[in-house]
């Protein structure tokens, strides 16, 4: 399925009114070495555009309830992250309908702006139950209309919408925001001079990354799509930080650790608030980032 995606004005136009609203989450916390505090750090999260030449918005039985459906989909999802990277990727529009769930939006559905037409008209919407049809080319959600309830990173658009909504809506771009899951997280890291920490994903690859030495010197790197490294390279124990984005940014993080003696690891979600010891050898965490 190939085509020119002729709503790219429409995201063109509010993607830059979107990223500068932001979606933030805050992580953080402290590991059970009782390492000195860091700031606290803002991680961005994640902004997801789907777009379609053709879209309709059917009213159903229930109040405030549509189903909306994307004709003619443009084979991709944008993926926006949010400051203070806001870097930008794609999935394919089969597997952002496939991660659903794991991104937690069957139990907390996120909110969207539905964006049309040439004056770029919009109204903020619930969005549930995501159905791909690729034989029909089509993606079809249920969608609340939410009025004017503030939606975070979605408040450029308050104000904006339409009081009478029109069952064809011609091009669209629907502008989904994940403020309430989790995209990513940190790992925290105690080592002596000379350790060394390997943290490799199994079922995620690492849209971004960034390190941070909170005391003695050390370095960090993403040596792979799936693997970070971090290395106390001082003579006195050091104190680090990874903070990781992933792609898709699905949930639960999967995945293994290795490490020289003395090294700990401990690791938090954004959304999750805990910190919790990461043992050696395989892991798996992340329902608390849903």
């Amino acid at each position: 399925m190939t085509r020119v995606m002729r709503s790219g004005a429409i995201v063109a136009a509010v993607a830059t009114a979107l990223l500068a609203g932001g979606c933030t989450s805050d992580g953080g916390g402290e590991d059970d070495k009782k390492a000195p505090a860091a700031e606290t750090s803002k991680s961005g999260g994640q902004l997801f555009v789907a777009s379609a030449a053709e879209g309709t918005l059917q009213p159903q039985d229930a109040e405030h309830e549509f189903e909306l459906t994307l004709g003619k989909a443009h084979d991709s999802v944008s993926v926006f992250t949010d400051r203070p990277e806001r870097k930008a990727g794609t999935e394919s529009i089969a597997d952002f309908a496939s991660a659903w769930d794991k991104r937690g939006f069957t139990e907390t559905p996120p909110n969207a702006a539905v964006v049309w037409g040439k004056d770029s008209a919009s109204r903020v919407f619930e969005l549930s139950e995501p159905a791909y049809d690729s034989a029909a080319d089509t993606l079809t959600f249920t969608a609340h209309d939410l009025g004017d309830e503030p939606s975070t990173a979605l408040s450029a658009f308050k104000g904006s919408s339409d009081d009478e909504l029109p069952t064809d809506l011609g091009e669209v771009a629907v502008f989904i925001d994940n403020a309430e899951g989790g995209s990513g997280g940190f790992f925290f890291v105690v080592a002596p001079p000379g350790g060394e920490a390997t943290i490799t994903l199994e079922d995620q690859t690492l849209y971004s990354s960034t390190f941070n030495v909170i005391q003695g010197r050390g370095t960090g790197k993403q040596v792979s799509p799936t693997e970070l490294e971090v290395v106390c390279s001082g003579n006195q124990k050091c104190y680090l930080t990874a903070e990781f984005t992933l792609t898709p940014g699905t949930w639960p993080v999967t995945g293994s650790l290795e490490t020289t003696s003395g090294v700990t690891v401990a690791r938090s979600v954004v959304g999750g608030g805990s910190t919790v010891k990461v043992p050696a050898g395989d892991f798996s965490f992340g329902d608390e980032g849903k």
